[in-house]
């Protein structure tokens, strides 16, 4: 982290609802303000006094509230049916929380240098409306130790429509991302983007066009998007470069890891378990994909290629274990011979096939097939 995000306010300088200017070394004690249009404040912070707003909650009707400008920081302030958005540099949002933002997106970031820290983002559940949207030309954010849940879109997206100004330089780290209609992380255009230490768990089917209702009893509704129960998804619109996908526990999803196009994509030392579907879904295109040192149990599938032909991986030093069906299957050959099979584990799991030759069960089948070596079969 290249700056202090964890500064104290100290004492409050003044009380009251949002002025459109906070200046440096100002404290906001603010109280509960409602709006019934779009509100905005420009901050005048500096690295040495940034402004401060604390507490109080702003409610909407479905607006939008705008913070600019430079060096603010909020604590424990409530967005109630409002979204916050970002258009600065750093801007930092501790322990606040976003919900019942029935219209659009609950958090959507712009600007250089954003934190958001250990705050709840939830109930935003409008049409394909994510928990927490990262925009064109954003670089430099983290999120981190939140709770993003009951979402009507994604927990969390990056950035449909950016191909000419993807956001970059994005860490997600150590949040949890559940009960999302729609895929607990998904990505879009972005650039050099981590995802480490992160929990994702119950994502289902949501299919478009029909009822579909939240797990808590929330609500109920028609939604015009669908979803797969993907807790991470690499590309589904344009190709992410720089994913790296690491240390994060995934359950009770229908996929863990859905890559319909990538470049460099890095997949390390996760823990996939209690999968409806497959731990690594490839579609469309990912060549030199890095796949090691994780562990897949409970699964239908560890590894499936069965679309596109654009993949190559490094399959090396995971443990699979109970997965039922085959539990690498890429039904082109040249997946296959272009991918490594080295130092893996299996435990009563399925055949390992590759198109073209007969299923591999034994050790001594699984190191026969190209540029595999060292697999242990239990």
């Amino acid at each position: 982290m290249p700056f202090d995000y964890e500064r104290a306010a100290g004492t409050a300088t003044t009380t009251g609802t949002l002025p459109g200017t906070l200046n440096a070394g100002e404290v906001l004690a603010f109280t509960d303000q409602s709006v019934t249009l779009d509100a905005a404040m420009t901050c005048a912070g500096t690295e040495q006094d940034p402004a401060f707003v604390v507490g109080g909650t702003l409610t909407g009707v479905g607006d939008v509230f705008t913070l600019t400008g430079s060096w603010c920081i909020f604590d424990g302030t409530v967005f109630e049916n409002i979204q916050l958005r970002t258009n600065g540099d750093h801007l930092i949002f501790r322990n606040i929380e976003v919900t019942n933002q029935q219209d659009k997106n609950g958090v959507s970031l712009g600007g250089s240098n954003i934190v958001l820290v250990d705050s709840e983002i939830h109930h935003n559940q409008g049409d394909d409306r994510h928990g927490i949207f990262v925009g064109s030309g954003a670089d430099s954010v983290w999120i981190l130790g939140n709770d993003v849940h009951h979402n009507g879109g994604d927990g969390f997206q990056a950035c449909h429509g950016c191909s000419a100004n993807p956001p970059r330089n994005i860490y997600l780290g150590n949040n949890t991302f559940h009960s999302d209609r729609e895929n607990g992380i998904d990505f879009k255009y972005i650039e050099d983007v981590i995802v480490e230490n992160n929990v994702v768990h119950s994502l289902v089917r949501a299919p478009a066009d029909e009822e579909w209702c939240f797990d808590d009893g929330s609500s109920c509704g028609v939604f015009s998007s669908g979803s797969d129960g993907s807790a991470i998804v690499v590309g589904s619109d344009g190709a992410p470069n720089g994913v790296v996908i690491v240390g994060n526990e995934v359950t009770n999803t229908v996929h863990a890891v859905r890559i319909e196009e990538g470049i460099d994509v890095t997949i390390i030392d996760n823990n996939f378990h209690d999968i409806e579907g497959v731990c690594l879904q490839l579609d469309k295109e990912g060549y030199e994909t890095v796949f090691e040192g994780n562990t897949c149990s409970n699964a239908s599938r560890g590894i499936f290629q069965n679309w596109r032909v654009n993949f190559s991986l490094f399959v090396d030093n995971n443990i699979f274990e109970n997965v039922t069906d085959p539990v690498i299957e890429y039904e082109t050959t040249s997946v296959c011979e272009s991918s490594t099979l080295v130092g893996n584990t299996f435990t009563n799991s399925g055949a390992v096939i590759c198109s073209g030759r007969p299923p591999a069960t034994t050790e001594a089948e699984i190191n026969a097939l190209p540029n595999a070596s060292g697999n242990i079969v239990n």
